[in-house]
């Protein structure tokens, strides 16, 4: 197998743009917020990047250290963390989060514990 048979992925930022900036035309005009999702791309800064420049003010990711990556490379976005996180990323997720969506009782106390 040779190297252009390999499965791959191309982006084309030229695209998530311009879809980017339709959705965003289409909902903002009826009152609605988007967030981008970032989850398929692991949290790749030049997507996060994009979305941002055309408007999202959120960014969303399953993984912490997907959203520490974007917070690294100086994203501007509201960053959300779409899912509990472990007791060892309590810390991360304070620093790095601004938004963690969770469903267990132990992690929003160690959450709210360990933030204040």
């Amino acid at each position: 197998m040779n190297h252009t048979e390999l499965p791959r992925i191309e982006i084309n930022l030229a695209k998530i743009a311009h879809n980017a900036e339709m959705l965003l035309k289409l909902y903002g005009s009826k009152g609605i917020e988007l967030m981008g999702v970032t989850k398929g791309v692991c949290g790749s800064p030049e997507i996060a990047k994009v979305l941002v420049e055309k408007g999202m003010q959120m960014l969303g990711d399953s993984k912490v250290k997907n959203l520490k990556r974007m917070h690294d490379e100086g994203i501007h976005a509201e960053l959300v963390l779409l899912r509990s996180p472990a007791l060892s990323e309590i810390e991360k997720v304070i620093q790095t989060v601004d938004v963690s969506l969770n469903s267990e009782l132990v992690i929003i106390r160690q959450l709210s514990e360990n933030g204040t």
